[in-house]
């Protein structure tokens, strides 16, 4: 019994002392006997990550349920439960969105701002669109209001989502643009139009 447990303590390079266990080195972390631990995230799961990815890409992109998604799997002769599928949306979906934002486009330095109404059961709202110069689509928020303090909600949410400032925007001649871009963008160059 004492050479098996001194081969163990040895090889396991941990630090004993009257039959308790230390932690291992600095060194030596992130392996247990010999084994490293490994960041994949498809880790485990009996399919391939392109299933996996095509998967979560359909629940995600195309807001289809557990259920539709893996009808369409089916359809391709994949069988799947939805639980897996939800399984692999939860341990998968940070890394599918975080690919996403990687892909898209870098905004331009002159963003676009109009607004537009649209009815919601019966009640008139207000959608605030922001563009840059290549017309690729910012934002599109909808709020009940269109005053200068849902004017200043819109301006400070659009740069902390991109974690860019532009260097001018461009509005139409709502009040509430002005009031909202001296507050909260002050550096920015504004023209109406």
């Amino acid at each position: 019994m004492a050479r098996w447990s001194r081969g163990i303590r040895s090889s396991a390079h941990l630090s004993t002392h009257k039959g308790i266990v230390g932690l291992a080195s600095p060194a030596d972390r992130g392996s247990l006997l010999g084994m490293t631990m490994s960041e994949n995230p498809y880790r485990g799961f009996r399919f391939p990550p392109e299933i996996i990815q095509h998967a979560v890409r359909l629940y995600h992109c195309f807001s289809l349920s557990l259920r539709k998604v893996e009808l369409i799997l089916a359809v391709h002769g994949i069988v799947v439960s939805y639980q897996s599928i939800c399984e692999w949306s939860l341990r998968c979906g940070r890394i599918f969105a975080n690919t996403l934002k990687r892909r898209r486009p870098q905004p331009g330095d002159k963003w676009f701002l109009d607004k537009g109404f649209i009815r919601i059961r019966g009640q008139q709202h207000y959608f605030w669109r922001a563009v840059d110069q290549q017309r690729n689509v910012l934002d599109i928020p909808v709020q009940s209001r269109r005053r200068a303090a849902a004017a200043k909600r819109f301006f400070r949410k659009l740069p902390k989502g991109l974690r860019y400032i532009p260097r001018a925007i461009v509005t139409d001649q709502l009040k509430s643009y002005a009031a909202a871009k001296r507050k909260i963008l002050p550096s920015v160059g504004h023209r109406q139009s």
